[in-house]
């Protein structure tokens, strides 16, 4: 099934899970001492990572960014080198924490996601593993991603899993590729509010036009939603994304044979997996399957449900 996708499905270079913020590429990070940092923001590094050593501060993007080795376990262990990030806002807010992980991490604490890699088309081409990182939003142990960098020769690619193990982002990676970046805190409230059974997987600010774009996967259905905002992050539109057997199956049960038949002549394609097919969602909850027709044009079929 090809499935239309905006700016945030699988490009998905997202999170952070679960994971990008607005990015001025102008602006050079500034560098902190502890002596310069709001009393709010020490004290949260502190009580969060207090086995922290070689922290280095920097200013960036409006955040407090926190750069450091773990000798001891500290929410998960890590290589040294500093080599794990933690994101505050001026307020002492936690927007996204970047930990190193090792193999034996990776294979011990986070096993259906080994076991996905190792089931996965890569492994079967012999990538090899470069780096693997667990990134975390909103201080909520739940709300974790494991990125994984892959690379077979000049080859190289970033898979990002959710800890159940679904493989929730594919991109090629390149020497142009932003840093992973915390979700403003207003668009993390949203989801919080409105969302309360997702995780982040991506965030990304467009800043040519001021829009935000937030990924979010459903654990218990592995559904994805993509959500995107305006510069005031006011809800513009949603997208939701399900992998190729599932839409199969959600069209076989939301249409009649008559309206398939229908849809096989506006496409021009019999079989359902060449259809190029969206799923948008309103601010009202209320769904449209839309496909496109054989002139290249999106036509907005009916409302389903999921």
């Amino acid at each position: 099934m090809k499935k239309k996708t905006n700016l945030l499905i699988l490009l998905l270079g997202v999170a952070t899970i679960f994971m990008s913020a607005c990015n001025n590429k102008n602006e050079s990070p500034k560098i902190e001492s502890n002596n310069n940092l709001p009393e709010v923001v020490s004290s949260a590094f502190a009580k969060q990572f207090p086995n922290a050593t070689n922290v280095k501060w920097i200013e960036k993007n409006n955040y407090h960014v926190a750069s450091f080795d773990l000798t001891a376990k500290s929410r998960t262990e890590a290589k040294p080198g500093n080599l794990n990030e933690v994101w505050y806002t001026p307020q002492g807010s936690c927007g996204l924490i970047e930990l190193e992980l090792s193999m034996a991490e990776l294979e011990q604490d986070f096993n259906a996601v080994f076991t996905t890699w190792k089931k996965s088309i890569y492994f079967t081409e012999a990538y090899q593993i470069d780096d693997v990182d667990l990134l975390q939003r909103d201080n909520n142990s739940n709300d974790t991603v494991v990125k994984i960098e892959i690379e077979k020769g000049e080859l190289e690619r970033e898979l990002y899993f959710a800890t159940s193990g679904v493989l929730v982002k594919d991109v090629v990676s390149s020497d142009d590729d932003e840093e992973n970046l915390p979700c403003p805190q207003q668009l993390t409230d949203y989801i919080n509010n409105h969302y309360s059974d997702a995780i982040i997987v991506d965030f990304e600010a467009d800043d040519e036009d001021g829009t935000y774009e937030v990924e979010i996967l459903f654990t218990q259905t592995d559904i994805e939603k993509e959500l995107a905002f305006n510069k005031k992050y006011e809800l513009i539109s949603i997208e939701i994304d399900m992998n190729d057997d599932d839409l199969i199956e959600l069209i076989k049960s939301q249409f009649t044979a008559d309206e398939i038949a229908e849809i096989v002549t506006l496409t021009g394609e019999a079989d359902m997996s060449e259809w190029e097919v969206e799923l948008r969602e309103d601010s009202q909850e209320v769904i449209t399957f839309w496909v496109e027709d054989a002139k290249g044009v999106m036509i907005n079929v009916k409302v389903i449900t999921l």
